[in-house]
């Protein structure tokens, strides 16, 4: 962002109006759960959850810890299903599943918020690079045209 910033000085804020922050997969503010250029996705399959590597772990373990139910910090819901599966085939996403129950609560409140702790962490170093310039912030977030509407977690 700094050398961009550098580069076109002189014409951030007239020429160049807006800088819009990439956030994620595509530039938008989304986890990249659904990868379909290697065939391990394709719509309209749920995804997966992206929180197993050793970061996204321990801070699970972290805020399950922090709720008063380490049990819960050992991963995540073991029956989300798997990338092309629908949201009514697994446990977790169907209607009344397990997305509704207590720990699905806790589980979607922690992953969208680290979702949202990376955008304001993104946004931030941008308005520290930026700020000044002249030039407006704006980023995409991800919306999922099949969520209108839908009452499952998959579509949240």
């Amino acid at each position: 962002m700094r050398s961009f910033r550098e580069r076109f000085r002189d014409y951030l804020g007239n020429v160049i109006a807006e800088i819009q922050v990439g956030m994620g997969p595509c530039g938008e503010l989304r986890y990249p759960s659904y990868p379909e250029a290697n065939g391990t996705w394709r719509f309209p399959g749920i995804g997966e959850f992206q929180c197993y590597d050793k970061y996204m772990r321990a801070s699970l373990e972290a805020a399950a810890v922090a709720a008063g139910h380490q049990e819960w910090g050992r991963g995540g819901p073991h029956d989300a299903g798997e990338y092309k599966q629908m949201p009514d085939d697994t446990g977790f996403f169907r209607r009344e599943g397990t997305w509704s129950t207590e720990y699905g609560h806790f589980f979607l409140a922690w992953y969208s918020g680290m979702l949202l702790e990376h955008g304001d962490r993104v946004l931030a170093a941008a308005e520290a690079v930026f700020g000044g310039t002249g030039a407006t912030l704006s980023a995409k977030k991800s919306k999922a045209p099949e969520a209108e509407g839908a009452a499952t977690a998959a579509a949240l």
